[in-house]
């Protein structure tokens, strides 16, 4: 989930290799200069019109997907995508 959540935020703008970078600068790209992660992240989930406790605030923003998050960042092709085989 780490790496897909990286690849998310590099789809938005983001450049860094690091995930808490990358949210860092996420965030500011949206307008929300990053006092704390936490502070920020709120502010930018509160301004897209979510409300409740942070998780509740990111549940509803996972399942409505506003950016729609492409299928194709579960296929294997792609670089940020582990292309082991998955074994159930």
């Amino acid at each position: 989930m780490p790496d897909m959540e990286l690849a998310w935020l590099k789809a938005e703008g983001a450049t860094s290799g690091n995930r808490n970078a990358a949210w860092e600068e996420f965030l500011t790209i949206q307008g929300f200069p990053y006092s704390t992660y936490s502070d920020a992240r709120n502010a930018w989930l509160k301004n897209l019109g979510y409300t409740g406790a942070t998780e509740d605030m990111l549940n509803q923003y996972w399942t409505s997907c506003p950016t729609a998050v492409s299928a194709t960042l579960w296929i294997d092709t792609d670089h940020w995508v582990d292309s082991e085989e998955w074994i159930g």
